[in-house]
């Protein structure tokens, strides 16, 4: 368990393991998220941080009736 490197009062146990700091859930954000790190399959401070998907970005169109009767 560290502290924040942001907040050093602040006790966490998230640990970014690419750059070796602790930060809370204040400061929980990826700060290379676009950089290749050989930890992203297990980082828990990359998915926590992660903006979740609108439900309106994961429906597929479905067709319509004028297209349904061209088939």
């Amino acid at each position: 368990m560290g502290s924040c490197k942001n907040h050093p009062d602040s006790a966490t146990t998230y640990l970014c393991q690419k750059h070796n700091y602790s930060v809370c859930e204040q400061c929980l954000n990826c700060s290379d998220p676009n950089l290749y790190c050989k930890f992203r399959p297990s980082c828990i401070i990359f998915f926590k941080a992660k903006k979740p998907k609108s439900f309106s970005d994961t429906i597929k169109p479905t067709l319509t009736e004028k297209e349904t009767a061209h088939e």
